[in-house]
């Protein structure tokens, strides 16, 4: 039976680490019976036998002494052993009584272990917050003990939804420990807020030699609408060749938050970094949005000066700041230009757009081919269909990029590219009820992927589902 060992030691880590951290908390040893019998019900669950390990968990509440331990580890039981609601609702009330008591000092690690249940109740939850904050803003703590409190209280603050509270957390946080992987948490919590300026500070405190951050950071600022640093950064010189990935003080890498830039910050791989043009016009468009009408202006101008040629940049002087001949001379030039190719010559011009991430005017092709040849065979293609989905997506035209992805998906609901990001572009629309069944979807065709279950967390968060998102969150986290 020498196979037992290894996944014997793996089970035995989580009760055993709830035991240490309330035997640290009373300043004692267990009793043995309590550690034997919930040992003797970690082995019951390795070997499958769900009704003596209840039997063994439930037979550890009497030698644990009215421990927290034994009713933790009950709960968490709850995800392999169906228990009655009755019981569930016993323990609670009984940890509760356990915090009321001013005798006792919840341990951090069983409060952690609780922080993560996924079905435990909100009141529960409540209790919970107030202990670990009690501990967090008590006196006398050493610097790293009162970081894994504030550790545990940004966890049940950000799943309770309690934002603001979240953030000033997260903050104290960082003065007493400055990681990179609290820093990417706060701007994390900064851009779900949509709180524009204080993420654009925690981005720019990233390592200078993070060129590739440099676009989000430009968006970032200009959604705050701090005009004079967009200007600056845009003309500060580039490091030419492929960016590395940032890594903060401790050595982290910061991958994963690079994806996450991605869907939310507008991220650019290292080929869009020489695109001047691109990136000036997409904050031109930003600065408008936000009332910065001249400084927009001067984006779309420098574009042009860059890349006389570029589609987007050219239409807006012409139609936002040209005179009526300029607008009749390029609807003219543009009339011209369409006759010359095929429906087919321009998807693959598109195309090749899009490998050069040139995905504004990817867009603008496809656009205009599907108003001008709606009936050609081309749009009867799934491919075609994607192209413009993911031109439109880039291009932030939500509207139609769902419009495009929906189409795809009629066409092959087996592409699990396709459903996802429809599920974006609905999310991006506001219209994450929709999006759910396709969020699922996407986990159905892809297990391996992470970022539906990011989406699926934000969606039943948006929509009051709280265990749901609890439960996606928790499947986030603890996928690489």
């Amino acid at each position: 039976m020498v196979w037992r060992k290894v996944p014997v030691a793996a089970a035995w880590l989580a009760v055993a680490g709830l035991i240490a951290a309330e035997a640290a908390a009373a300043a004692e040893l267990p009793p043995v019976e309590c550690v034997r019998t919930l040992r003797a019900a970690t082995v019951e669950s390795l070997r499958g036998d769900r009704d003596a390990e209840l039997a063994q968990l439930r037979a550890a509440r009497e030698p644990c002494r009215g421990g927290v331990t034994a009713l933790v580890a009950l709960l968490q039981a709850r995800r392999r052993v169906a228990l009655p609601a009755e019981e569930v609702e016993a323990i609670s009330r009984e940890l509760v009584a356990r915090f009321e008591d001013p005798s006792f000092q919840l341990p951090i690690g069983v409060a952690r272990q609780l922080s993560r249940e996924p079905e435990l109740d909100q009141s529960l939850l409540e209790r919970l917050l107030e202990e670990v904050s009690e501990q967090a803003d008590g006196a006398g703590l050493s610097a790293d003990r009162r970081l894994r409190a504030l550790d545990v209280r940004a966890d049940l603050l950000e799943r309770l939804g309690h934002d603001e509270a979240l953030g000033s957390t997260l903050v104290r946080m960082r003065e007493l420990e400055d990681s990179s992987m609290l820093r990417w948490r706060l701007f994390r919590h900064h851009l779900e807020q949509e709180e524009w300026s204080a993420a654009a500070d925690v981005l720019a405190e990233i390592p200078a030699s993070a060129e590739h951050l440099r676009p989000a950071l430009l968006r970032l600022l200009a959604r705050a609408g701090r005009v004079d640093e967009v200007l600056a950064l845009l003309e500060a010189p580039v490091a030419r060749g492929e960016a590395d990935a940032a890594t903060g003080e401790d050595g982290q890498s910061s991958t994963e938050e690079a994806v996450y830039l991605g869907g939310e910050a507008g991220f650019y791989t290292a080929a869009d970094l020489f695109s001047y043009a691109t990136v000036a016009t997409g904050l031109a468009w930003l600065l408008r949005e936000g009332g910065h009408l001249e400084a927009a202006e001067k984006l779309f101008r420098r574009a042009l000066e860059h890349e006389p040629g570029h589609t987007v940049a050219r239409r807006a002087v012409v139609y936002l700041y040209g005179t009526q001949e300029d607008r009749l001379a390029y609807e003219e030039e543009w009339r011209s230009k369409q006759t010359e190719y095929s429906p087919m010559a321009l998807a693959n011009q598109a195309a090749d757009l899009m490998a050069s991430s040139q995905f504004e005017r990817a867009y603008e092709v496809l656009s205009s081919l599907a108003a001008e040849h709606p009936d050609d065979a081309l749009w009867g293609s799934e491919p075609a269909w994607y192209n413009f989905g993911i031109a439109a997506y880039r291009s932030e035209q939500w509207a139609d990029s769902a419009r495009a992805f929906r189409r795809a998906v009629q066409l092959n609901d087996g592409r699990y590219q396709s459903t996802f990001f429809l599920a974006m572009a609905l999310v991006k629309l506001g219209e994450c009820a929709e999006a759910l069944p396709l969020l699922e979807r996407s986990v159905e065709l892809d297990p391996t992927q992470k970022a539906p279950h990011y989406q699926l967390w934000v969606c039943h968060r948006q929509l009051g589902n709280a265990d749901a998102a609890t439960h996606h969150r928790s499947l986030y986290d603890s996928m690489p």
